[in-house]
């Protein structure tokens, strides 16, 4: 999959398709996907914790039924592979909380998305 550089503005929200939506994004490189079912993927960069988190997030045009080894069967509307910067792993994280942080900061509702979370570097 190719990727295209949305933009940098560090600090400052920024938006990929004109909308004001991913928020906290300080940066946004979007993916583009051969998939008819996808509206768009991108790899955010996020800061969480004073620490930069990378999000490669996959967003559906309908929503999907997909099954979570955390969550068991769900439908839903995106689902997202987040970088856990190693410093954060000893911090008094519940999944739902982590969960519902990182949703925030995408501008999305906690249920309309499943992630999983890694020590793994998206780029």
């Amino acid at each position: 999959m190719a990727s295209r550089e949305v933009g940098d503005r560090r600090g400052a929200g920024l938006a990929l398709g004109g909308e004001n939506r991913y928020k906290w994004a300080m940066r946004s490189r979007r993916i583009s996907s051969p998939l008819p079912y996808v509206e768009r993927a991108a790899i955010h960069d996020l800061m969480v914790g004073g620490n930069l988190q990378k999000v490669f997030l996959v967003e559906f045009r309908h929503p999907v039924d997909v099954l979570s080894t955390l969550e068991g069967f769900r439908r839903v509307k995106a689902v997202g592979n987040v970088n856990l910067h190693h410093s954060l792993w000893e911090r008094e994280w519940t999944m739902e909380s982590l969960t519902a942080t990182v949703a925030g900061m995408l501008g999305m509702d906690p249920q309309d998305g499943s992630f999983l979370f890694t020590g793994v570097n998206m780029d």
